[in-house]
């Protein structure tokens, strides 16, 4: 199943699962974004990046898969999403990779999308 970045028209929220490949690098190019990654498995350093960079940067790229385990929930990943959204105007670049992709998941490929859906429905743009 792909559920790759999709159509340059249905940008609204499509989720990314491979920020490092050639196509995620070219679409940052292509929409003149320049990405920061801070990788914290702590939302607290999460929400202090997105005050501390505010100003600093065009979108944050946030690792699901980096989150404690407890935390790998639908309900909880609205609720930091929408914690988080509230935090910042800039695109939140929401992944899960597995390890295959140099991350850290290891849960079922359905509950990968099922994350990443609830980010998307929670206010994450990719």
């Amino acid at each position: 199943m792909d559920i790759g970045m999709g159509s340059r028209e249905n940008l609204e929220c499509t989720p990314m699962i491979a920020v490092v490949n050639q196509k995620s690098k070219n679409f940052f190019e292509e929409w003149n974004i320049v990405p920061t990654l801070f990788l914290s498995a702590r939302p607290q350093d999460v929400e202090f990046e997105l005050q501390e960079l505010r100003n600093e940067v065009d979108a944050y790229e946030i690792w699901l898969d980096a989150l404690p385990k407890k935390l790998q929930n639908p309900e909880k990943i609205q609720t930091l999403i929408r914690h988080w959204r509230s935090l910042t105007k800039r695109k939140l670049v929401v992944v899960c990779k597995v390890p295959d992709e140099q991350g850290r998941f290891m849960d079922s490929e359905r509950t990968r999308i099922d994350l990443l859906i609830a980010a998307c429905e929670a206010g994450a743009n990719y």
